[in-house]
């Protein structure tokens, strides 16, 4: 059932999943190493472990290291699952956005990358939020295994930087509209978000 589990999240998947079986199984034990990474895009690669046993399943993370037991419970092994495909997507967009494309992060939730894998619920909320090279654009990413990633886009003004006792000032005019990526042209998500970013520089 794990196996049907992975292989049908690989099929439908916007990103890349390769399964590392373990060839040194027991008769009551096995595992599978699987690697996350964007078509086109495998600078950056994710990892995630799974260890089938009689007792359950045990899911362990890479980066930071972590062990998260599941249980028999196969819908949370697909939450799981469906939220490294998530990070590993924001991850790469961020490594894109600030060492290649120039662009500066402004904030970033400290929810990001299961910080705590016990509160998986319907996934959670990864928000991003960047700065073009030429501070004309500002561009915020929300993803969340219910609503997927969304790109939110707004252009400022050289007011907008004024000096201010409350920072939440600065963004709280700003004019931000949702750009719908399923819209765009590209090979995946990733691409899209780059040629926007790209665009926007």
């Amino acid at each position: 059932r794990v196996y049907s589990i992975i292989s049908e999240l690989s099929q439908c998947s916007p990103i890349k999943i390769i399964a590392h079986w373990d060839t040194f199984n027991s008769a009551t034990e096995t595992s599978v190493r699987l690697c996350f990474y964007c078509t086109d895009y495998d600078a950056y690669r994710s990892w995630l472990g799974v260890t089938i046993t009689p007792n359950g399943l045990v899911v362990l993370y890479a980066d930071p290291p972590r062990t998260y037991r599941l249980g028999m419970d196969l819908n949370r092994l697909r939450d799981v699952l469906n939220n490294q495909v998530l990070y590993t997507q924001m991850n790469y967009i961020d490594i894109l956005a600030i060492k290649i494309l120039g662009w500066v992060r402004l904030g970033n939730n400290p929810f990001s990358a299961l910080a705590n894998p016990e509160e998986i619920g319907d996934g959670p909320v990864i928000v991003k939020m960047f700065a073009s090279p030429s501070a004309k654009h500002l561009i915020c990413l929300r993803a969340s295994a219910v609503m997927d990633i969304r790109m939110f886009v707004s252009r400022c003004s050289p007011c907008d930087y004024q000096f201010t006792t409350d920072h939440k000032d600065i963004f709280s005019n700003q004019d931000f509209r949702e750009v719908f990526l399923s819209h765009m042209y590209g090979k995946s998500l990733v691409s899209k978000v780059e040629a926007l970013m790209t665009l926007l520089s």
